[in-house]
């Protein structure tokens, strides 16, 4: 199916990877091998095209993880496996994982 138009394809078509109807490349999953949808990204003000690919390529931030604690108080033996705390859910620098929080919708 065509995430564009909503048009159903046959697997075997004269266009090759593309929606007969509206032309659109259709990309692939590689673990479904279902079409993809279609995904626009519209920049924010003040990110140049060069800026958007370099955010996009770069390593994401690595997580701090604690490591779970185990007590043994004689014959009890407690393990405590924690989730991150909020300091360590997101940085405030990271564009992709910061929130608008200047106002807005």
């Amino acid at each position: 199916m065509c995430y564009r138009c909503s048009t159903t394809n046959s697997l075997l078509r004269q266009t090759g990877n593309a929606c007969t109807s509206c032309r659109q490349p259709l990309e692939f999953s590689f673990v479904s091998f279902e079409p993809l949808p279609v995904v626009e990204f519209v920049l924010e003000e003040g990110i140049s095209d060069e800026e958007a690919v370099r955010l996009i390529q770069m390593e994401p931030p690595q997580k701090k993880t604690s490591a779970p604690v185990i007590t043994d108080e004689g014959t009890t033996q407690t393990l405590v496996l924690s989730g991150p705390s909020d300091d360590q859910l997101g940085d405030e620098n990271d564009p992709f994982t910061s929130t608008d929080t200047e106002g807005g919708s």
